[in-house]
């Protein structure tokens, strides 16, 4: 399919949510199009972002500037955050998102490994969708390269969702090592059941706490609130993995 800019590919997509069946609307007019397209220019360079990450982007991904695509109905943009510089060269991040995604679509944040070439970048290795978001299309809103868990630096993204009147929350560590980006197990980290209008109990509201690091070997979660406890990660097969934890999916149960 011809690549189009975000605003542009929006006008061709009426979208809705999760399990909707709505027709799709038609190709508005060239000169909306137009005016759209002039639009999110001027966005961007509202934004000044450096010019290296733009030539890192275009490297990566073929274009120079945010760009999207129609997938099962949605517009999925994709557009450059960040470079950081790794033990091994420097390393794109992008974030995908959904636009106007359903309640269960997540958007994501790509990892893209590069070489300097000239004055320009090459890429070495690419995973596009390395690290997933909590919901509604969105990538990880909140997360920083952190070297306080692992050998090589990590991002530490967090999130969280509500269904049901559940709020729930985690976080994920994601090591960037020369191989490629490795994920850990989840780590529950909030549940609050408050809003839940089938809960027969008193509320059961509980959070988690990261604690007692050793880099590259194991750390903590300290559970509080309802639930009193402890998490218990351990590094096996070169991610951490979980030797005990609470029931995150309704912890106060039983």
């Amino acid at each position: 399919m011809k690549t189009l800019t975000l605003s542009a590919l929006a006008l061709f997509a009426n979208l809705g949510g999760c399990g909707t069946e709505e027709p799709r609307g038609k190709a508005a007019p060239a000169n909306a199009i137009a005016n759209e397209i002039a639009k999110q220019d001027r966005v961007r360079e509202a934004h000044s972002i450096p010019e290296r990450v733009w030539d890192a982007f275009e490297a990566a991904t073929g274009h120079r500037s945010n760009f999207g695509a129609i997938e099962e109905g949605y517009v999925v943009a994709t557009r450059p955050a960040r470079i950081v510089e790794l033990p091994f060269g420097p390393a794109l991040l992008t974030e995908v998102e959904i636009e106007q995604g359903c309640h269960g679509c997540v958007g994501a944040i790509g990892v893209y490994y590069l070489k300097r070439v000239g004055d320009g970048f090459q890429v070495k290795g690419r995973w596009p969708r390395a690290i997933e978001g909590w919901t509604f299309g969105l990538p990880p809103t909140d997360w920083h390269l952190t070297d306080r868990f692992t050998g090589y630096p990590a991002i530490y993204a967090t999130g969280g969702f509500l269904a049901q009147g559940i709020t729930t929350a985690g976080a994920t560590i994601t090591e960037l090592r020369p191989t490629g980006p490795v994920e850990s197990a989840p780590i529950g980290t909030y549940y609050d059941d408050e809003g839940d209008p089938e809960t027969k109990r008193a509320p059961c509201k509980v959070e988690g706490r990261i604690a007692n690091v050793r880099k590259d070997r194991s750390f903590d979660v300290v559970v509080s609130g309802s639930v009193e406890a402890i998490d218990r990660y351990a590094m096996k097969g070169g991610r951490f993995v979980a030797r005990s934890q609470i029931r995150w999916n309704d912890p106060c149960h039983g």
